[in-house]
């Protein structure tokens, strides 16, 4: 028998750290003051209460139709799952949310009778052609305009492309694909409304082109203390990851880029360069060429902001990047004449250093550019929530705009998955406020910006040589500011920082995004006068991730919780921290990356979720109800925003009662991340997955590997990689796999100590004679202990592995297998 050293995957579900120890159960929920009303994209709001708005016969409606049925359905509210799921049962397919309490549905005729039945269903109604055109649009102007017109999801048709050319306007682009479909037209806005009959278009909008938008910056973020760059100093400078940015290209000669054993030459991967793995077009559109190399010198300096590093070639800058020794994968998007070049549908284009090469894959960008044309939540936006949505551990920041093109926050700096960042002023002058720095909010009332950094006289790369720096203005500046500053706050999840504040390796893990934005928003400094948090100007306020990140003698303990497995309508997670003294604030932030909703929604929260946090004394706070930065009482629920705080500057001692409502989630389940930072009592323990070992002595292939056809014992070895003792220690093993079958789930781990690893005293494992040799079968182990619970996931191979011997590291993956 051998030991089989297997993958260990991220934990998906870190349901209690730091003796947290929540749980889910349900919970009530509350209805909107305008439950009613349906407030259409158009601007028009629907009054469901009125006479004349009664449920209509929809079998008069399939009768008269064919092929595709486009209805409103409206709710009493809030929705909860099962009705959710009737509706999908009987074949109708959710094209989106409407608020309040409505879907967008879709469907064949002959299933439309089957729909007045359901239950809490109170209002039917058509989607008119009319509710498909922008407000922003003026139907009455005959000049031709360039326009995106968004094609419903699954649907085949291509009828809307021949009737805009029937219309005498011009198709410059079509795209047709799993991730969404859409077109891009000239024509006459008079002639929209006949383009808007066809059943396959979903909505039409303006198409804006987007258009492009370090030495104090450093310590700035890091500490706020002049000089002191300690996140750098405790280790975290970007090591292990790997960040992307779309803008004008990059001086890849440039030293804080050069690698003298590789050089860039022109658009390819480059997993072995010591700095850029790969430089690629971040969209090859044979109308709009992109040219190699950087346009302008303005992708060589936000480049150089997120991780530019010249000491490898012997330079000693002290203008370095946020993180320099993480790896940067460029997309060059042109910029010639300051316009920047995606794909028309944004999600192909943010996905390509997602999927990466062989050195690593990007899991933060950041995009300095946008456009202020509206300040509606646009096809941008809906595109950059559908990527995260997606990709929930895909942290997407953007440059929130400049007073010169624009006074509010533009796209996609005003989507919902994202982090808007704005600018203030640099070096000891950041607690001032920046004018040339757009502000919120978006166009729904969502708090924008997110945040601020530096965004004045910044200083990185210049494209002029390969040693040129300059200082530019812009949230262009911040933005990748942040996005450096992210990936620091990566590592420390990803290299077992947390949760006692050293590396360790057992018990990294992979961060979600909103993870990485609850824990940067958490940390904020909100000293800018009367400009108090949450403001138009500075969002919730200035990073200080000493604020957050633990260390160890720090006063300020970090817990966090990402929960992956969401929640649902009247589902809430509950926890509880002990806050040892009042001589540190706490702060409590919950956020959540929302189901992308429909183009131009207003409200465009989908899911809403509440923070509610109890003091000891039995006090109330809900999120977001602030007075000059501070928390106040009881309030109301927000019912807009995807981040939700509670800070209190002297807390009481004793226990704070946590709860995260999930108040209306019409698609859910929704995941989210909690952040908690304090003077909080307790030790943190923290399980982490070692191996996993196989016998099968007895069975006829006894080579220490799972085989078709065996019955097999698995033990699974589990570390305390906290800084606290684990007692009463439970695991239960599960898997989704039909290959195998798990006959003994639980086993007894006892006690395990700081630092200790236990066995347990294993796992039966049936394997079918039918499973394939060399695939893999993910398992997942859940694990409850007195005041603990959490659960891991590992994979384990069928059969022997097809390899002697390897190693690989990806930043905090790796696997070894022992020579057989």
């Amino acid at each position: 028998m051998r030991i089989l050293m297997c993958l260990a995957l991220a934990p998906v579900a870190m349901l209690a750290v730091g003796g947290m120890n929540p749980v889910i159960q349900p919970a009530p929920t509350y209805t909107y003051h305008d439950a009613g009303i349906i407030h259409l994209p158009c601007g028009l709001d629907i009054d469901t209460r009125q006479a004349d708005a009664k449920l209509f016969n929809i079998s008069d409606l399939s009768s008269q139709r064919e092929g595709k049925v486009t209805c409103i359905l409206h709710y009493e509210g809030p929705i909860h799952p099962h009705q959710r799921e009737n509706l999908e049962a009987i074949g109708a397919d959710i094209a989106g949310y409407l608020p309040n309490y409505a879907y967008l549905v879709r469907m064949d005729a002959e299933i439309a009778t089957e729909v007045s039945s359901l239950t809490g269903l109170d209002w039917i109604g058509v989607y008119e052609p009319s509710y498909k055109l922008s407000p922003d649009i003026d139907s009455g102007a005959e000049e031709f305009d360039t326009f995106t017109v968004i094609i419903y999801e699954g649907s085949t048709d291509r009828r809307a492309a021949a009737v805009v050319e029937e219309l005498g306007g011009e198709v410059i682009t079509s795209i047709y694909g799993d991730w969404g479909s859409l077109l891009r037209i000239i024509i006459s806005p008079s002639l929209l409304g006949e383009i808007a009959h066809d059943g396959s278009v979903k909505w039409i909008e303006l198409y804006n082109q987007p258009h492009i938008m370090n030495a104090s910056a450093q310590w700035v973020v890091q500490t706020w203390e002049s000089g002191n760059r300690r996140i750098w100093d405790e280790g975290l400078t970007g090591k292990g990851q790997v960040i992307s940015w779309i803008d004008s290209g990059l001086k890849a000669s440039h030293n804080f880029f050069r690698d003298p054993d590789l050089s860039i030459s022109g658009f390819d991967n480059y997993p072995s360069h010591r700095k850029v793995i790969a430089y690629v077009k971040s969209f090859s559109d044979p109308f709009n060429q992109i040219s190699y190399g950087d346009e302008n010198g303005h992708g060589t300096h936000t480049g150089g902001s997120l991780a530019g590093n010249d000491e490898p070639v012997g330079g000693s800058s002290a203008n370095i990047g946020m993180a320099p020794d993480a790896k940067l994968y460029a997309l060059d998007g042109g910029g010639g004449g300051s316009g920047i070049i995606t794909h028309p549908n944004l999600e192909y284009s943010l996905a390509i250093p997602y999927e990466g090469n062989s050195a690593g894959a990007a899991r933060i960008i950041s995009l300095s550019w946008g456009h202020q044309s509206t300040r509606s939540y646009d096809a941008m936006c809906v595109f950059v929530d559908k990527t995260v949505w997606r990709r929930p551990d895909y942290l997407i920041l953007s440059s929130a705009g400049n007073t010169s093109a624009g006074t509010y926050t533009g796209s996609p700096a005003n989507a919902k998955n994202i982090i808007g960042v704005g600018g203030c002023q640099n070096a000891g002058a950041a607690f001032m406020v920046w004018n040339g720095s757009s502000i919120g909010p978006s166009g729904d009332g969502r708090i924008k910006p997110d945040l601020v950094v530096p965004g004045k006289d910044v200083r990185s790369a210049y494209a002029t040589s390969n040693d040129a720096e300059i200082a530019l203005s812009g949230t262009s500046m911040a933005s990748p500011v942040a996005a450096g500053n992210a990936a620091l706050v990566r590592q420390y999840f990803t290299d077992g920082y947390y949760p006692t504040g050293t590396p360790s390796y057992q018990a990294g893990f992979t961060p979600s995004a909103a993870l990485l934005k609850a824990t940067l928003i958490n940390s904020v400094e909100t000293d800018y006068g009367s400009n108090h948090v949450p403001d138009d100007n500075v969002g919730w306020g200035r990073p200080n991730l000493d604020n957050a990140l633990y260390f160890p003698g720090d006063a300020r303990k970090l817990v966090v919780a990402d929960y992956d497995e969401g929640l649902e309508t009247g589902t809430q997670f509950t926890g509880s921290v002990s806050v040892e003294a009042d001589d540190v604030p706490l702060r409590i932030t919950v956020c959540w990356m929302d189901f992308p909703a429909v183009e131009s929604a207003s409200p465009a929260l989908v899911n809403d979720l509440n923070l509610e946090v109890v003091s000891p004394s039995g006090k109330t706070y809900r999120g977001n109800n602030f007075s000059e930065n501070l928390s106040v009482e009881d309030g109301n629920y927000d019912v807009r925003n995807t981040v939700e705080n509670v800070f209190v500057d002297s807390p009481e001692e004793g226990e704070w009662s946590i709860h995260v409502h999930g108040n209306n989630v019409p698609i859910g389940p929704q995941p989210f991340a909690l952040v908690v930072t304090g003077n909080i009592a307790g030790d943190f323990p923290s399980i982490a997955f070692k191996d996993a070992t196989v016998d099968d002595e007895g069975q006829s292939n006894p080579d220490g590997h799972m085989d078709p056809g065996e019955e097999v014992s698995v033990s699974v070895s589990l570390t305390n990689s906290g800084n606290g003792g684990l007692t009463n220690v439970q695991a239960s093993l599960s898997t989704e796999s039909g290959d195998v079958t798990v006959t003994d789930n639980s086993s007894n781990y006892g006690s395990i100590n700081l630092g200790q690893t236990a066995d347990g005293d294993g796992f039966e494992i049936s394997v079918s004679a039918s499973a394939e040799a060399d695939s893999e079968i993910e398992f997942q182990v859940d694990i409850s202990a007195d005041d603990y619970s959490s659960t891991l996931n590992f994979n384990l191979p069928v059969g022997a592995p097809r390899y002697e011997w390897t190693t690989h590291d990806a930043g905090n993956v790796r696997l070894t297998v022992s020579e057989q």
